[in-house]
Parts: C-alpha cells; sequence; structure tokens
C-alpha cells in the first residue's frame, strides 16, 4: 500500500475490518455496481455488459486495463452510471440495450418463435433443450421442470 499504510486512519480501518471501499456503491436499475472492483468486472454486474462490453464503456472514458471504479474521478464514474442508465432504458433500441430492456427483448423473442410454431418455439413450449443437444443422457434439469401449462 506504500505511503497510505503509514496514516493512522489507514491502519485503524485496517485493524477494524472497516474497508469503506468496498462497501461504496451505485446501483443501476436492480444492478449493483461495486468501486472496489475495476472497471471491466464491475460493470459486468448489469446484465447485458460482458468484459467485452464493459471494456470498451471504461475506453470511452480512457480507463485503460484493471483501473478500479474506486481511482476514477467523480465525473467518468457518472457517465459510465448514464451509460449504463441510458442502456437499461433502450426499449426501443436492441443492439444498445441492457438489463431490463434486454431481458424484455429476449422474451419478445422467445414469444415469438413460440407463435409461429417453429421447431426452437416448440422446444421452447416444452422445455427442451433448443440448440441440437443430446437430451437422452443429459439436460436433465430442462425437462425436469416439465412442459408449461
Amino acid at each position: 500500500h506504500g505511503l497510505v499504510a503509514m496514516t493512522e486512519p489507514f491502519v485503524r480501518d485496517q485493524a477494524t475490518g472497516n474497508d469503506k471501499a468496498k462497501d461504496q456503491s451505485f446501483r443501476v436499475q436492480n444492478y449493483e455496481v461495486k468501486f472496489y472492483r475495476p472497471a471491466e468486472f464491475g460493470i459486468s454486474a448489469v446484465f447485458g455488459y460482458g468484459r467485452v462490453r464493459s471494456r470498451r464503456l471504461a475506453a470511452e472514458i480512457g480507463c485503460f486495463g484493471y483501473y478500479p471504479l474506486s481511482r476514477m474521478t467523480e465525473s467518468q464514474r457518472q457517465f459510465i452510471k448514464d451509460a449504463l442508465n441510458d442502456a437499461c432504458t433502450a426499449y426501443e433500441e436492441p443492439q444498445r440495450a441492457a438489463g431490463a430492456a434486454l431481458q424484455k427483448e429476449i422474451l419478445l423473442n422467445i414469444k415469438r418463435l413460440k407463435d409461429i410454431g417453429c421447431y426452437r418455439g416448440t422446444r421452447h413450449i416444452l422445455r427442451l433443450p433448443c440448440n441440437g443437444q443430446r437430451t437422452r443422457t443429459n439436460a436433465r434439469t430442462r425437462k425436469r421442470m416439465g412442459p408449461l401449462n
């Protein structure tokens, strides 16, 4: 920790187990983005943001590598928060969607497959794997759930 370890408040916090950086986070819809994690992994807590997409978002503000959100400036964090909020409410643009907007898009796609009666749609109705996996010995969880009413 370098020179930070010499300060009295830091030593006191370490002795009592109060790590303030671990308590800090911000919420985007119902997802919690932790400050102590690197941007690549912290942003990926939001549904639809994997490592590649979160790395791209962090690169927009000039943060590369394992740069934790706690070391960013407040304006950088606000930019990330605004971008995540915009993506979570982008119901008209499926390419940008994340969070609830993306989940709604996925459910609409599955409903469309069920309505047109294609093979994948019937596999969804019967709650069986629909991408060609074998079901003789595998897919126990999907088969155990049974078809929907």
